[in-house]
């Protein structure tokens, strides 16, 4: 099985989200046949991004699967032709996987571009409900994250 970790990871980042997800990263590795990742690495420590992972958090980077390194200034759009580039060369064995509401709204347009669609999961952590002191705009809100739930095929 192929995991697409549908993220972008930037470093340096001390973020509680940044070490699970690498957490994560590292759990699938161990797991799957294949786990494909996107890093991004602050222009500081483009030399060594390899003992940057060992030092800031302790991780070997043969045990985070196959990442691809992007400069910061052009993550976004290598970003997206990176996860475009493995839906496409999928097998039908592939998942993706998102952390993030923001790249699993990508993914689930992304996925497409495999047939049949890559089946995609969505780790849930919060959801913005915006100002929750009108009814109205709550139950929009709460209709638009179940229509994003119910194109998703697995919620964690």
């Amino acid at each position: 099985m192929k995991i697409i970790y549908a993220k972008k990871f930037r470093f340096p980042n001390e973020s509680a989200n940044a070490i699970q997800a690498l957490n994560m990263l590292e759990a699938f590795s161990a797991c799957a046949d294949q786990v494909c990742s996107f890093f991004s690495f602050d222009s500081s420590l483009a030399g060594a991004p390899e003992s940057f992972l060992r030092t800031a958090y302790g991780r070997e980077p043969g045990k985070l699967g196959a990442y691809t390194v992007a400069p910061p200034a052009s993550r976004g759009l290598r970003y997206s032709l990176w996860l475009a580039r493995h839906v496409i060369s999928a097998k039908r064995t592939s998942l993706i996987y998102a952390r993030e509401v923001s790249e699993a709204r990508r993914a689930l347009w992304f996925r497409h571009l495999h047939l049949p669609a890559l089946p995609l999961f969505y780790e849930a952590h919060k959801f913005n409900l915006g100002n929750q002191d009108s009814p109205l705009c709550l139950e929009d809100k709460r209709k638009e994250i179940n229509r994003f739930l119910s194109r998703v095929n697995g919620v964690i």
